[in-house]
């Protein structure tokens, strides 16, 4: 069993699993990474990369994931995501500059939908 407080990109979670899988993991196991709450896309990266290091090192390695709640983060999903996403650059010259210094695409958020846990009422607010 792996605890951790939230994954947000996955990088601690996928360092020591990693770590773990090429040192010191049996040939077989079932691991359960259990957290507060994951972000969608660092979830999915992460398992891939566990996933691709038990292939690699030839071990049979079964990952379940237990959290409290998820938090949408994936750019398929932006409409409807959980967290902050631009839906324009600002008419500020230098933050233009900025974004256009980046040599990406703005893929900016198309509404002001929200996801499933920005809509949740909080106990106590009006």
């Amino acid at each position: 069993m792996y605890i951790d407080d939230v994954l947000f990109s996955g990088g601690r979670i996928r360092h020591d699993v990693v770590k773990w899988i090429k040192e010191a993991a049996p040939q077989q196991a079932k691991l359960a990474i259990v957290t507060n709450a994951n972000h969608q896309l660092g979830e999915w990266r992460t398992g891939k990369d566990i996933a691709e290091a038990a292939k690699e090192a030839g071990k049979n390695i079964n990952v379940t994931w237990w959290r409290v709640f998820q938090i949408e983060d994936r750019k398929a999903y932006m409409t409807s995501s959980d967290v902050l996403r631009p839906t324009m650059t600002p008419a500020d010259p230098a933050t233009a500059a900025y974004v256009q210094g980046l040599n990406l695409e703005l893929n900016a958020r198309s509404n002001w939908r929200f996801g499933i846990l920005l809509l949740r009422k909080r106990p106590g607010a009006a």
